[in-house]
Protein backbone atom coordinates (compact mmCIF):
# COMPACT_ATOMS: atom_id res chain seq x y z
CA UNK A 1 0.00 0.00 0.00
CA UNK A 2 0.81 3.50 -0.83
CA UNK A 3 0.80 6.95 1.02
CA UNK A 4 1.23 10.33 -0.56
CA UNK A 5 2.77 13.00 1.53
CA UNK A 6 2.13 16.42 1.54
CA UNK A 7 3.82 19.60 2.65
CA UNK A 8 2.92 20.46 6.18
CA UNK A 9 1.77 24.17 5.85
CA UNK A 10 0.75 24.26 2.30
CA UNK A 11 -0.54 20.86 1.29
CA UNK A 12 1.18 20.67 -1.56
CA UNK A 13 1.36 16.82 -2.94
CA UNK A 14 5.24 16.30 -2.48
CA UNK A 15 5.00 12.33 -4.02
CA UNK A 16 4.26 8.64 -2.29
CA UNK A 17 5.80 6.45 -0.61
CA UNK A 18 5.43 2.29 0.32
CA UNK A 19 3.44 2.37 3.76
CA UNK A 20 4.59 0.82 6.78
CA UNK A 21 2.49 -1.98 8.79
CA UNK A 22 2.41 -1.92 12.03
CA UNK A 23 3.88 -5.56 13.92
CA UNK A 24 2.19 -5.44 17.02
CA UNK A 25 -1.26 -4.80 15.00
CA UNK A 26 -1.46 -7.17 11.85
CA UNK A 27 -2.63 -5.62 8.57
CA UNK A 28 -2.78 -2.24 10.21
CA UNK A 29 -1.61 0.31 7.96
CA UNK A 30 0.63 3.27 9.70
CA UNK A 31 0.09 6.59 7.91
CA UNK A 32 3.02 9.04 8.59
CA UNK A 33 2.14 12.78 9.73
CA UNK A 34 1.40 14.75 6.81
CA UNK A 35 0.58 11.82 4.44
CA UNK A 36 -2.87 10.14 3.69
CA UNK A 37 -4.01 6.78 2.02
CA UNK A 38 -6.37 8.83 -0.18
CA UNK A 39 -4.69 9.09 -3.88
CA UNK A 40 -4.13 12.72 -5.34
CA UNK A 41 -6.34 13.34 -8.44
CA UNK A 42 -5.38 12.09 -11.83
CA UNK A 43 -5.43 13.82 -15.44
CA UNK A 44 -3.97 16.84 -14.24
CA UNK A 45 -1.75 19.54 -15.99
CA UNK A 46 1.09 19.63 -13.91
CA UNK A 47 2.71 22.43 -16.04
CA UNK A 48 -0.40 24.52 -14.33
CA UNK A 49 -1.70 22.92 -11.98
CA UNK A 50 -0.56 20.83 -8.91
CA UNK A 51 -2.20 18.76 -6.00
CA UNK A 52 -3.21 20.08 -2.25
CA UNK A 53 -4.74 17.85 0.42
CA UNK A 54 -7.31 19.71 2.94
CA UNK A 55 -6.78 17.99 5.74
CA UNK A 56 -9.41 19.42 7.45
CA UNK A 57 -11.96 17.96 4.33
CA UNK A 58 -10.20 14.84 4.03
CA UNK A 59 -9.63 15.45 0.04
CA UNK A 60 -7.93 16.42 -2.73
CA UNK A 61 -8.12 19.58 -4.55
CA UNK A 62 -6.47 21.44 -8.02
CA UNK A 63 -4.99 24.68 -7.51
CA UNK A 64 -3.27 27.00 -10.08
CA UNK A 65 0.51 27.34 -10.11
CA UNK A 66 1.32 31.06 -9.76
CA UNK A 67 2.71 32.59 -13.39
CA UNK A 68 6.25 32.53 -13.33
CA UNK A 69 8.23 36.14 -12.54
CA UNK A 70 8.94 38.20 -15.72
CA UNK A 71 12.82 37.85 -16.51
CA UNK A 72 14.60 41.15 -15.47
CA UNK A 73 15.97 42.84 -18.77
CA UNK A 74 19.92 42.22 -18.79
CA UNK A 75 21.95 45.15 -17.88
CA UNK A 76 23.31 47.95 -19.92
CA UNK A 77 26.67 46.34 -21.67
CA UNK A 78 30.24 47.95 -20.71
CA UNK A 79 31.47 50.35 -21.97
CA UNK A 80 34.76 49.67 -23.49
CA UNK A 81 37.63 51.33 -21.41
CA UNK A 82 39.62 54.08 -23.73
CA UNK A 83 43.40 54.13 -23.42
CA UNK A 84 45.59 52.36 -21.25
CA UNK A 85 43.79 49.76 -19.10
CA UNK A 86 46.01 49.56 -15.93
CA UNK A 87 46.05 53.50 -15.79
CA UNK A 88 41.93 53.06 -15.93
CA UNK A 89 42.34 50.64 -13.25
CA UNK A 90 44.30 53.07 -11.40
CA UNK A 91 41.92 55.81 -11.29
CA UNK A 92 38.90 53.90 -10.26
CA UNK A 93 41.41 52.39 -7.26
CA UNK A 94 42.11 55.69 -6.39
CA UNK A 95 38.26 57.01 -6.48
CA UNK A 96 37.24 54.47 -4.24
CA UNK A 97 39.86 54.87 -1.92
CA UNK A 98 39.30 58.70 -1.70
CA UNK A 99 35.42 58.02 -1.17
CA UNK A 100 36.63 55.15 1.80
CA UNK A 101 38.96 58.08 2.83
CA UNK A 102 36.00 60.64 3.25
CA UNK A 103 33.11 58.11 4.71
CA UNK A 104 36.03 57.25 7.18
CA UNK A 105 35.97 61.05 8.22
CA UNK A 106 32.20 61.45 8.39
CA UNK A 107 31.84 58.81 10.98
CA UNK A 108 34.70 60.24 12.62
CA UNK A 109 33.15 63.51 12.58
CA UNK A 110 30.19 62.09 13.66
CA UNK A 111 31.83 60.25 16.30
CA UNK A 112 33.31 63.45 18.19
CA UNK A 113 36.47 62.58 16.82
CA UNK A 114 39.34 64.88 15.35
CA UNK A 115 39.39 64.67 12.21
CA UNK A 116 42.87 65.59 9.98
CA UNK A 117 41.99 67.55 6.85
Amino acid sequence: MYVFNYHSETGAYLGGSPAEYDQLEPGRVLVPAWSTSKPPPRGYDSAKQWPHFLPAANKWELRMLPEPPEEPEPPAPVEAIKGDPIEAMKATLQAHLDAAQRMADQIAKAAGLEVNE
